[in-house]
């Protein structure tokens, strides 16, 4: 470029001299060369010092520029530890492929090698692997970088820093002198290139030096195996070569810069252009150090590029682009009146494309810029075709693309240029997610307005958020966009969870639970806020609120197995299935609470002559039974005192009705965590309005038990028709701690929705207590209030039919039933199997809680005909 630069020069006064213009051209000429001499000699003092101050530094300091070089545990120091981790693995796989070999030899009667030279590389080359970096490293920090400084510092305390404008004045001060002129530059900056030349090798090898620093326990590593040991060797030839080499060649270049203090600013013309010649001849030649030194014998790696061409290209690259972009201005606007025309009179995005294509054509470079004809031929989105796209988007109402919809003509929307072109409408409209993110999944909606979704993802191409976006347009001007947020998804940071958050079903948690056995992943969805943002919890409702799914992962996708499971749950009908369980479980528990309230109300309110009555009622809608009426019974005898602690110990009642003379009967249960029952509490509940003097004293108290026992199973009063279990849930609508004052005080006043009420008298009338204790499935122990303990075994099984034989014993002792001694009472029975499985404890502890004495035991049918029931319980 230089030298074209002052060739044009010398041919334009070369043409002015020609054409008879004279003296004034050849001095505007002499005064433009001067100018533009002073501009590049200056460029070339710029560069000098900063590219040799390169030479002075430590290996410390380089990291700062390269964190690939960090050997302190910052920003890029995985490389060097890779490396040297790698090279320690090469040294130990080597010493044991060596002492292998030596093994397989002297097993097959055959030569080997050397076991003690072995011995002795593994000695010298692997700690050399191991510490050889910090070796070599402290030997160019401590040695060759405090010469090559000495050097360079020696190069750099001249006094004179700008040398070359100095040394060039008086050839390009000369402005009356052009031919002196032409030549005084061309022989400085040749100089000045070969110069900067040399001082960018000496920077070049400083960092080949390092790169040979930390690439060493690689080659260190080859010298625990006698084939590869050259390598080893020569590469710390290469390093000592390269360093005599680094001192050589800052050495020459402060001889080189020595010459610039010889020229005299008084000297002839003549004088400096020999000075300049022998200058110039030099540091050729001290170019040629790389080739001396290697043929001397030195490993030497030679230096490549070249800073000076690399610059011209840079510089041309810039020339060219100012060109394209001034001196194409007019066509530019030629080009923007075609698109607005073209816009204007309606037209598709080919008309659009025209301009721009003919445009593109007349200017190349700005091809990357502008787009092209191939933008809207190869479907990519080019500028033309985002005009187009934008013009649709903008002029044409919902109303119209609902009627295209409607007529089934969908438009085809998700295309790059729509997709580019609904982003910027995102960006003006302040959606969020839009910023960073791409728009994919473009569509047209029944309505005529348009959804899809903002995909945003990491460095490596992986989802970390999708965001859905409705656009609607009701009037079809360009400006009158709305846009609204729908469903939002989130990633995890750990890539196997996600957020998702929905207006219409709420918000859900997923987590990757682990893998099947055909690679399946499975993931847990859990919902944890209804759309109005209520949240869902065990109490309210329960597991219901969980769904497990299963995942294939799609190997060929880079979306991320989170983002995978996310679309999964969405797409798959597993986000409806646990929005409508959920919301389920809700209803039930909002009208459990609901009962709840209305039969807390009752208790508190009504004696049993008032539940008569209201049984008689042919308009009463009142279900005893209910969930939620028998989780008010139990806290209404918790409240009073009747439980015997067995609501605190999980109790629920688990049954219940009323009799024709108002009690309510029913059956508590207390069961362990897997649902066997540990014991039951069978009563009948009366309340009674209380008498103007009556007392605390007037409530009834129930016996208090002995110790329960800790596992068993059962199903209680399975021959009701009602036996679900209690919910679990806060009530809402309803506070206990204003319904009621001091528990077992039935009878004082209460608040109830605001008003004060004499609370009711109860009494409870307990019908049998049982208490089981299961030892496996064939033992236990069973201990009701009318039978006292009894051991219950399993004597026999029919291993073709699943009949078994059962026998149970009663202790006649004196401490187990309070009475006097008597004989161990024992009975027999017999179940029939169930389609050949044998009856366990838990299947006959039931049938022995029902009979009313010791005698009806043995009368248990093995053919499962006249079993005793439990109706007699609930009288």
């Amino acid at each position: 470029m230089i030298s074209a630069i002052l060739t044009a020069f010398f041919a334009a006064s070369v043409f002015a001299y020609a054409g008879g213009i004279g003296a004034t051209v050849d001095s505007f000429v002499a005064k433009l060369m001067t100018k533009f001499s002073g501009i590049l000699l200056d460029i070339c003092d710029m560069l000098v010092s900063p590219i040799f101050s390169i030479t002075t530094m430590t290996v410390s300091q380089i990291a700062a520029y390269i964190p690939g070089f960090n050997t302190t545990g910052g920003s890029g120091a995985f490389f060097v530890e890779g490396i040297q981790m790698l090279g320690t693995c090469l040294a130990g796989c080597l010493a044991m492929l060596g002492i292998l070999k030596i093994i397989i030899g002297l097993a097959r009667d055959e030569k080997v090698g050397s076991v003690g030279s072995l011995i002795w590389r593994m000695f010298i080359f692997i700690p050399l692997t191991i510490f050889g970096r910090k070796l070599l490293q402290g030997l160019f920090d401590q040695v060759i970088t405090p010469i090559s400084s000495a050097f360079a510092s020696g190069i750099l305390s001249f006094s004179n820093n700008a040398v070359f404008s100095t040394a060039a004045a008086p050839l390009t001060g000369n402005a009356s002198q052009l031919a002196t002129l032409i030549v005084g530059t061309v022989l400085m900056v040749m100089i000045g290139y070969n110069l900067i030349g040399l001082v960018l090798e000496a920077a070049e090898r400083y960092l080949i030096c390092i790169v040979i620093i930390f690439l060493s326990p690689l080659a260190l590593a080859t010298g625990v195996s006698e084939e590869s040991s050259m390598i080893a060797k020569n590469w710390l030839k290469m390093f000592w070569s390269h360093g005599v080499l680094l001192i050589l060649n800052i050495w020459v270049v402060g001889i080189g810069r020595s010459c610039f203090d010889t020229l005299d600013p008084s000297a002839t013309t003549t004088q400096i252009i020999v000075w300049a010649l022998i200058t110039y001849a030099y540091f050729k030649v001290a170019q040629k150090l790389d080739d001396m030194m290697q043929n001397s014998g030195m490993m030497i790696t030679r230096t490549g590029g070249d800073f000076v061409h690399d610059a011209t290209l840079a510089v041309g690259t810039i020339a060219a682009t100012g060109k394209h972009l001034f001196g194409g201005a007019a066509d530019t606007v030629v080009a923007g009146a075609g698109v607005a025309n073209a816009i204007k009179s309606g037209g598709g995005i080919g008309d659009v494309a025209k301009p721009i294509a003919s445009y593109v054509k007349s200017h190349p470079i700005l091809a990357p810029t502008a787009g092209a004809a191939a933008t809207v031929a190869g479907g990519t989105a080019g500028f033309a075709a985002q005009v187009g796209a934008a013009h649709s988007l903008s002029h044409t109402s919902d109303e119209s693309r609902a009627a295209s919809v409607a007529s089934g003509k969908i438009p085809k929307l998700n295309t790059p240029a729509y997709r580019a072109a609904a982003q910027n409408i995102l960006n003006q409209n302040g959606f969020a997610p839009a910023k960073g993110g791409r728009v994919d999944n473009l569509s047209v909606n029944p309505d005529g307005s348009l959804g899809g979704v903002v995909t945003q993802r990491d460095a490596t191409g992986r989802v970390q958020s999708q965001s859905a976006f409705t656009m609607s347009n009701k009037a079809g001007t360009g400006d009158g966009f709305t846009v609204s947020a729908g469903r939002q998804m989130t990633v995890g940071a750990d890539g196997k969870s996600a957020t998702i958050i929905d207006p219409q079903a709420g918000t859900f948690e997923l987590t990757q639970a682990g893998t099947d056995k055909y690679g399946n992943q499975i993931w847990q969805a859990t919902r944890t806020a209804d759309a109005g943002g209520t949240a869902l919890t065990e109490e309210n409702a329960g597991t219901s609120a969980t769904l497990g799914f299963n995942v294939k992962p799609d190997a060929r996708s880079n979306d991320g197995i989170g983002a995978q499971a996310a679309n999964a749950f969405m797409s798959g009908g597993s986000m409806e299935q646990l929005t409508q369980q959920s919301d389920d479980a809700l209803a039930h528990h909002a009208q459990m609470e609901a009962d709840k309230s209305a039969a807390w109300n009752d208790l508190n309110s009504m004696s049993n002559d008032d539940r008569v009555a209201q049984m008689r009622d042919e308009n009463s809608t009142v279900d005893y039974g209910s969930a939620g009426y028998r989780a008010a019974t139990a806290e209404y005898m918790q409240q009073n005192g009747l439980d015997d602690g067995m609501v605190e110990r999980g109790g629920e009642i688990v049954a219940q009705q009323v009799t024709e003379d108002g009690r309510l009967v029913g059956c508590m249960a207390v069961r362990d965590a897997d649902g066997n029952v540990l014991e039951e509490k069978f009563y009948a509940l009366s309340t009674k309005a209380p008498e103007p003097d009556a007392t605390a004293s007037d409530t009834g108290s129930a016996p208090q038990q002995g110790q329960y026992a800790q596992s068993v199973g059962a199903e209680p009063a399975a021959e009701m028709a009602d036996t679900g279990t209690a919910g679990t849930a806060e009530a809402p609508a309803m506070e206990p701690d204003t319904r009621y004052t001091e528990p077992g005080h039935a009878n004082t006043d209460i608040h109830i929705d605001g008003e004060t009420v004499r609370a009711t008298t109860a009494t409870l009338d307990e019908v049998l207590t049982a208490k089981y204790q299961m030892f496996d499935e064939g033992h236990g122990v069973v201990e009701t209030s009318d039978l006292g303990k009894l051991q219950v075994s399993r004597v026999s099984v029919d291993e073709a039919t699943g009949d078994t034989r059962w026998q149970v014993i009663r202790k006649g002792n004196e401490n187990e039933f309070g009475g006097p001694e008597s004989e161990d009472a024992i009975a027999t029975f017999e179940r029939k199997g169930n389609r050949g499985s044998a009856q366990t404890f838990k299947d006959v502890i039931r049938d022995i809680r029902n009979t009313r004495t010791f005698d009806q035991i043995s009368l248990i049918d093995s053919q499962n005909r006249d079993r005793p029931d439990d109706s007699h319980l609930f009288r």
